[in-house]
């Protein structure tokens, strides 16, 4: 009996950058942001995070993606300029159906980049969950997808007020890296600290 090749398609993201006031920070690959603005700067600063989505066949077989979703999280706005232009924007919500009617090769990748830009208030701090997902993934043999557990992925950036002098500091960006020890169950927590005075 021939076995049934495999139809999978994966999702991943990650923070490639944050722009402060136009100038780049960069940041961390899997690992959490925490971006703390000043309460006398949080009306002038201007926040930029810029994602990338990647989208893999790592199947055995080609395939469709019916429609990649992105959900813009409650106080950020989507900066269309900035990112790729197959979006169509609804109510919070960014779609792509660039690959609805072509193949997607095995081990193919595509790229895609979004730029959000956090709204200035001084209610919009707290966690932002920024999520994609893929959905509608078949081929021309009328496959599913083999592995729901990768159509999805998800970034979370912490906004906050920061604490201290202010004259010393603006903005305190922390990257906090989780690297679990499974062998012994001990995480450990690192902080890397960027301190940007204003001038």
């Amino acid at each position: 009996e021939t076995r049934k090749l495999k139809l999978d398609m994966k999702v991943e993201k990650y923070l490639k950058n944050i722009v402060i006031d136009d100038k780049n920070q960069g940041a961390e690959r899997d690992s959490i942001s925490k971006i703390e603005i000043h309460r006398k700067a949080i009306n002038k600063t201007k926040i930029e995070l810029q994602y990338i989505i990647k989208v893999t066949n790592v199947g055995e077989i080609d395939g469709n993606i019916g429609k990649i979703i992105e959900e813009i999280p409650k106080g950020m706005q989507f900066e269309k300029d900035k990112s790729d232009s197959n979006w169509q924007q609804n109510e919070g919500i960014l779609i792509s159906t660039e690959y609805e009617n072509k193949e997607l090769k095995v081990g193919e990748t595509k790229e895609y980049k979004v730029v959000l830009k956090w709204i200035n208030g001084t209610n919009n701090f707290g966690s932002k969950v920024n999520t994609v997902k893929i959905e509608g993934i078949t081929n021309g043999l009328e496959y599913s997808d083999n592995n729901e557990g990768d159509n999805k992925a998800s970034v979370t950036t912490l906004f906050s007020i920061a604490t201290g002098s202010n004259v010393k500091i603006a903005i305190d960006i922390i990257y906090i890296i989780f690297v679990t020890i499974i062998s012994i169950g001990v995480l450990a927590v690192v902080e890397i600290r960027i301190l940007q005075k204003k001038k």
